[in-house]
Order: C-alpha cells, then sequence, then structure tokens
C-alpha cells in the first residue's frame, strides 16, 4: 500500500476530508504537523511533528523519518498565512 505524507497545521479544517479521500484510495496517510500529537486520534502512529517556520529544518525531519518508514510522496495541503515569529 502506498504511503503518503499530508503536511498540514492542525487548524485546518480540510484534515478529514484529505484523510477519507486518502482512505477511499486505500493509502496510508502519515500526518506532517506543527503541533505534537495534535491529529494523532486520526491517524494512530503516523504522526510527525514539525517547525514549519524552519523549513530546512523540517526537510530533513522528513528524510529522517522516511529512512527507516518510507514514504512514496510528501504533499503539503494547507497554505495557512501566519506570522512568521
Amino acid at each position: 500500500m502506498p504511503r503518503l505524507m499530508l503536511l498540514m497545521t492542525t487548524t485546518t479544517y480540510r484534515a478529514s476530508a484529505f484523510l477519507d479521500a486518502a482512505r477511499q484510495l486505500q493509502v496510508t496517510v502519515v500526518v506532517g504537523s506543527d503541533q505534537p500529537q495534535a491529529l494523532e486520534a486520526l491517524t494512530p502512529g503516523n504522526t510527525l511533528t514539525l517547525d514549519f517556520f524552519h523549513p530546512e529544518a523540517a526537510a530533513r525531519t522528513i528524510a529522517a523519518f522516511a529512512a527507516t518508514s518510507p514514504l512514496d510522496a510528501v504533499v503539503g495541503v494547507d497554505d495557512e498565512k501566519r506570522k512568521v515569529k
């Protein structure tokens, strides 16, 4: 089964729609989010906390994760506007 990482903020209203679509397509989803375990209930055991304000560090975290848990794709699904720290 393909494994997809969806990058989204914990405040998105779109999470359920993307997760439902992935289930219909029989795709395993890993959620990369900005808060620890905020979406754990939706994807048990398949969450990764990322610092979206530091994209290089987030990319390194994703690469390290993918080295032991391979991913077929990484997709940003939210473009919420926030003030940069």
